[in-house]
C-alpha cells in the first residue's frame, strides 16, 4: 500500500470496514492527513456507502468540511463535558462551539 496516496488508503481502509457486517462504524479522524479535494472525495464515499449500506455512523472528527457534509446530527465535547448538540449548521452558529474549537471569526460554510 506504500504507492498509495493517503486519501487512497483512507479509501481502501473504509472499504474494508464496510466489507464486514456492521451495523455501526466508527471512525477516528478520518480526514487526518488529506487535502481539502481528498476530504471532499472521501465524505461523497462515505456519506453515499453509509446511504447505501443503510448502517449508522459514528465520526470523532475536528474537520468541520467533513462533518458538516457527512453528518446530520452532532454532538460536541470539550474537554469531556457536552457543550452542544444539534445539526451542523447550527453547530457552526453555537456560541460555545466556537469559543472551544472554531475561535471567534467569521464561521466559514462549506456548499
Amino acid at each position: 500500500m506504500s504507492e498509495l496516496s493517503t486519501g487512497q488508503r483512507r479509501l481502501v481502509e473504509l472499504a474494508r470496514v464496510l466489507a464486514g457486517p456492521f451495523d455501526v462504524i466508527l471512525l477516528d479522524e478520518p480526514s487526518s492527513g488529506l487535502d481539502r479535494e481528498e476530504t471532499a472525495a472521501f465524505g461523497r464515499v462515505l456519506r453515499d456507502a453509509v446511504g447505501v449500506r443503510g448502517i449508522g455512523m459514528l465520526i470523532v472528527e475536528h474537520d468541520m468540511a467533513l462533518v458538516q457534509q457527512t453528518c446530520d446530527h452532532v454532538w460536541v465535547l470539550d474537554f469531556g463535558r457536552l457543550i452542544f448538540a444539534g445539526t451542523p449548521a447550527q453547530m457552526l452558529d453555537d456560541q460555545a462551539v466556537r469559543a472551544a474549537y472554531l475561535g471567534g471569526g467569521p464561521v466559514v460554510r462549506e456548499r
